[in-house]
């Protein structure tokens, strides 16, 4: 990447070059101490690099979520479960479902039943309950079952990538799965992978 930041001219030249810098940041912000593959390794992220949200406080590291351990009360957790619910509405609905129709189910309060909120992309499943009452405990087993061969890594990084680029813009959230995916260059689980579909047999993946 560095020759092609070299040689391209202007603006082009310039694109590259950020985006380079901003896989870093990304890179030190997911997993501070990574070594990134090629010219990108040993790059730092300056200030100007974090993505909104994520600015470092002055001379300290980039703001975290974190969960507490003490305990709550009943009316302490009942009204932080409301809190969550009123901030998962304006913001990510709208990423969700788009724009509009989240308008319109805010501004309206209308309540969706199991089939409606399917349709709209609200939930991935609906289920009719079986006579056991634990439809959707053997469906999330089956799901389960489909994940579990794949690759430890990168369903990590997937996951990590995912959730942290859908609080972003598209530009930022490109250079967090670029920095993810350079997590997996390094593994054993990416070369036998790749001797897997070569050699036309299920991967044996060991999350290394």
């Amino acid at each position: 990447m560095a020759a092609a930041v070299a040689a391209a001219p202007g603006a082009l030249g310039s694109l590259h070059a950020g985006g380079a810098r901003l896989v870093a940041a990304c890179s030190a912000w997911l997993c501070p101490g990574l070594r990134l593959p090629g010219s990108l390794a040993g790059r730092r992220a300056g200030p100007a690099i974090w993505a909104q949200g994520w600015v470092p406080a002055a001379g300290g590291p980039a703001p975290k979520r974190g969960y507490s351990s003490e305990m709550k009360t009943e009316d302490e957790l009942r009204v932080r479960h409301l809190e969550e619910e009123n901030r998962g509405g304006t913001q990510r609905l709208p990423r969700a479902i788009g724009m509009s129709l989240a308008k319109e189910l805010i501004f309206s309060a209308r309540v969706l039943d199991g089939k409606e909120a399917k349709a709209v992309g609200l939930i991935s499943h609906v289920l009719e309950q079986n006579q056991e009452g634990d439809a959707a405990y053997r469906k999330a087993l089956d799901l389960a079952r489909e994940f579990l061969p794949q690759g430890p890594v990168a369903m990590r990084v997937a996951k990590l990538a995912i959730n942290q680029g859908m609080e972003v813009d598209l530009v930022t959230g490109l250079a967090i799965e670029e920095a993810c995916y350079a997590q997996t260059i390094p593994t054993k689980d990416r070369l036998e992978g790749l001797l897997a579909f070569k050699e036309k047999r299920p991967p044996r993946y060991k999350g290394e």
